[in-house]
């Protein structure tokens, strides 16, 4: 792949557990997404705050990152499932960020409910300049299947991008879609 990033947000470990298998495959950079004001601590509270913010699609404050999208030619984002969407701080960057001319892979975690809406929650709300490259769909069973899944991911992106520019001449990806992976 051309330069690359990888955006996640994580609360429990699992996504980033996956972005840092993915940075080593890859050789990206990593960019964490950090809410201004941290979740609750208290699982009850934060399963009521998260359900809010998921059903009424909100966005939320983040803690500033150094990160340029004009810098890269590929965005990886991650995000947990909640409650069938994107995390609050993922739909947040999204909505900040112009993403404009960009290939762009969403890996999702989830404990074993799949991808839901997160994809198409994710493919709504890139501009129509961007081209979704594909989703990973990720559940570890905690076999040590993550860097071979992550590892088969990857590959099949560059395949797709190199099919795009065979057809088209073109270095930017198609809109091509393939079925998500999962783990």
């Amino acid at each position: 792949m051309e330069r690359t990033a990888i955006v996640y947000f994580s609360l429990g470990g699992n996504t980033a557990g996956c972005a840092t298998v993915l940075q080593s495959l890859a050789g990206s950079e990593l960019f964490p997404l950090q809410p201004l004001i941290p979740y609750p601590k208290s699982y009850g509270r934060l399963l009521k705050e998260t359900k809010r913010e998921t059903e009424g699609r909100e966005i939320r404050d983040l803690v500033p990152i150094d990160f340029n999208p004009d810098s890269y030619s590929d965005i990886l984002i991650g995000t947990p499932n909640w409650w069938g969407g994107l995390s609050t701080p993922v739909r947040s960057f999204i909505r900040k960020y112009k993403l404009e001319h960009h290939g762009i892979a969403l890996f999702v975690t989830h404990g074993g409910t799949g991808i839901k809406n997160v994809e198409e929650e994710m493919i709504s709300l890139l501009p129509a300049t961007s081209r979704f490259l594909g989703t990973l769909s990720i559940f570890d069973d905690g076999e040590g299947r993550l860097e071979r899944r992550c590892q088969k991911w990857l590959t099949k992106l560059e395949e797709e991008k190199k099919k795009y520019e065979k057809v088209t001449g073109n270095h930017i990806y198609g809109n091509g879609h393939f079925d998500a992976v999962a783990l």
